[in-house]
């Protein structure tokens, strides 16, 4: 598997310079193209006491020549390395998160800023929802946007469907890694299984051309701590990890390693569902 196509969501802010600096980088290392999606999300309309606002009626021709503005940025940061591309418009729709899995299709990876969700409303909703029905794996970035580097990637390991997804659709990136750890969170009586699993792993890795260490983390209690304290002893550059959650009516609801670190927009993360 390679990443031979990446879609990237860019909002209507003055610049995603630093952004497209980032997703053109990436695309040089995989000979991907490109797609930018520039999109924003519709408010309601909101009363003020004395009649009825449509707040993005007063901006239609702001956000028209803003998406215009974005496009020809778009061109302009990335003409000189990345010939396959194309960027689209969706403006003013129900959800960012829909109109990007709408071009996921055509995607081998989807790169999304964390801080780019701010101005659609709900924003751990819209990523949330967006992980949950991309179908793609997702590489979130921080909102400060450090160079991606892989030069320490951390796997988070849970012996389910999610994590199994989302380490295979992470193998373009792990073969570029520098250091790979494989990490499981398990009580001090799930070590013994807990070795013999990633044990496994990095045995399937291998012919994969990823060689990987692994680590057991035993914590009776905090799990989440206890793996945000790994991260921060390894210094990890990338976290992959697996998008655990389901649907209720209108929310999704996500578990805490999913909602508080992989989405949290603290690390650059690779997630999958």
């Amino acid at each position: 598997m390679n990443y031979t196509a990446i879609t990237v969501l860019l909002g209507t802010a003055p610049s995603h310079h630093r952004l497209l600096e980032v997703v053109s980088q990436l695309a040089t290392t995989f000979s991907a193209s490109v797609t930018g999606v520039i999109a924003n999300q519709l408010e309601p309309p909101y009363g003020d006491g004395l009649g009825v606002i449509d707040p993005f009626a007063c901006r239609r021709e702001t956000r028209h020549r803003e998406a215009v503005e974005a496009e020809a940025e778009f061109h302009h940061v990335l003409e000189e390395q990345i010939p396959r591309r194309r960027c689209c418009i969706e403006l003013d729709v129900p959800s960012v998160a829909e109109a990007l899995v709408r071009h996921a299709t055509g995607a081998d990876l989807l790169v999304v800023q964390a801080g780019d969700f701010a101005g659609f409303g709900t924003a751990g909703l819209v990523l949330s929802e967006l992980v949950m029905l991309a179908g793609r794996p997702v590489l979130v970035l921080p909102a400060e946007l450090p160079p991606v580097s892989l030069e320490r990637v951390l796997v988070g390991w849970k012996d389910t469907r999610e994590t199994r997804r989302a380490i295979a659709d992470a193998l373009p990136l792990l073969r570029q890694a520098g250091h790979v750890t494989l990490a499981e969170v398990v009580s001090d009586q799930g070590v013994p299984a807990a070795r013999s699993r990633l044990i496994d792993v990095a045995a399937w890795l291998r012919p994969h051309g990823v060689h990987a260490h692994y680590r057991i983390v035993s914590a009776n209690e905090h799990p989440l701590l206890a793996f945000k304290d790994l991260i921060k002893e390894i210094d990890a550059t990338l976290i992959v990890g697996g998008a655990y959650g389901h649907h209720r009516v209108r929310e999704w609801v996500l578990g805490g390693f999913t909602r508080d670190l992989l989405l949290s927009g603290e690390h650059c993360t690779l997630v999958s569902h």
